[in-house]
């Protein structure tokens, strides 16, 4: 589950300051700097694209965490409004879960902007091209940045980081394979099918939470990049293939003119 969409973590964020327990801040404090992450990538989107300031203010907490507390109903209209206006002076400075939220979301901003140049550089070799005529396009649902040239898109990935976005897309669709196919992946002697069987009759996210402590998820995933490539984890809209290539340590998912 998204961490904004849990309404305790958005209680957590918005109750009073004066309101919480012992142990309470240390815990909201914590969980503002992990929500920061999700919570940014649409501004992050934006200031990719020059459409808005790299820089964040304790604005975004009112943009980001009390809207959404509003939203769902976590804090009424006057609360929300409140928020607001504490956003206006200082004392919206002072409130720790602010100052956390916002410092990660600077910290993730600026690495978003030293990403853009370095995988943008790289498009640059693997095209023979200049930068001018490449536009970023968005953030991927695993963070990556997309960029349109000539009406394709393109993705620049490391590795490693292409080879974890694929462990992560596996690690949510556990469920669909087989249990034959699991079980050359654990520890179980053949017996165990049995055992992964009735998992797989339970719903499908906790069938999932049980494989993977079951599962050595980085020999699937080395399975299936040598079998398949990494294109089958970024799929596109358009029915053309999808492709990766290689650029010596680099990972090129390209998304072919529809």
């Amino acid at each position: 589950m998204c961490i904004l969409c849990d309404h305790g973590t958005l209680e957590l964020l918005t109750r009073p300051l004066d309101n919480l327990q012992p142990g309470e801040l240390g815990n909201a404090i914590r969980t503002a700097r992990e929500a920061a992450g999700p919570g940014v990538l649409d501004h992050a989107e934006a200031v990719l694209r020059g459409e808005a300031p790299a820089s964040a203010g304790v604005e975004l907490y009112s943009e980001i965490v009390v809207a959404r507390a509003l939203d769902a109903g976590v804090l009424k209209s006057a609360e929300a409004l409140g928020w607001d206006t504490r956003m206006t002076t200082e004392r919206a400075t002072l409130d720790p879960r602010v100052q956390a939220f916002v410092s990660s979301c600077c910290e993730i901003l600026d690495d978003y902007r030293v990403l853009l140049q370095e995988r943008r550089q790289v498009l640059e070799r693997f095209l023979e091209t200049d930068g001018a005529s490449i536009s970023f396009g968005w953030l991927g649902q695993d963070g990556e940045l997309w960029f349109e040239y000539q009406g394709e898109l393109y993705a620049v990935l490391a590795q490693m980081e292409a080879m974890e976005i694929v462990e992560r897309e596996l690690s949510e669709t556990l469920h669909t394979l087989g249990a034959e196919t699991l079980i050359r992946y654990t520890m179980l002697p053949d017996t165990g099918l049995e055992v992964l069987r009735g998992i797989l009759q339970r719903p499908a996210e906790a069938a999932n939470a049980l494989l993977a402590g079951m599962i050595d998820l980085p020999s699937l995933a080395d399975d299936r990049v040598r079998l398949s490539g990494y294109a089958p984890f970024f799929p596109g809209e358009s029915e053309r293939t999808v492709e990766d290539l290689r650029f010596g340590e680099w990972v090129i998912i390209r998304h072919p003119a529809g």
